[in-house]
């Protein structure tokens, strides 16, 4: 399912004529890696042990410009890690698989959570 979900973020990619990149994280944040038309298969570098704001770090650090971050999960995460997200200040778009849970602080701020359908 995580590669319907990473469809999804080449779909928004694509009408909203917008490049992307994607970081990987489960406990750490690997480097960016560009999402490209013709980016088909991405290899999973990450699994389980979910703690995702070492990605707002991964970017800062690499000094990556983002205007929006969509992120895929299953959706069991701390509030303090969501909380993270809000704190950007910029929109968020949660993409939860279908068997996961959205956190109603997933809709705080400029974030929007949608989870997706079997």
């Amino acid at each position: 399912e995580l590669y319907s979900l990473w469809g999804e973020i080449r779909n928004i990619c694509d009408v909203t004529k917008t490049p992307g990149s994607v970081v990987q994280v489960d406990t750490h944040a690997y480097k960016p890696t560009q999402l490209k038309k013709t980016t088909k298969v991405m290899p999973r570098k990450a699994a389980g042990g979910t703690f995702l704001s070492p990605a707002i770090q991964m970017l800062k650090d690499t000094n990556t410009r983002f205007n929006a971050i969509v992120v895929t999960t299953d959706g069991e995460l701390c509030d303090s890690d969501v909380a993270q997200f809000e704190a950007l200040h910029i929109p968020i778009i949660w993409l939860i698989s279908s068997r996961g849970s959205v956190m109603p602080s997933m809709s705080n701020g400029r974030m929007k959570a949608f989870q997706l359908k079997e």
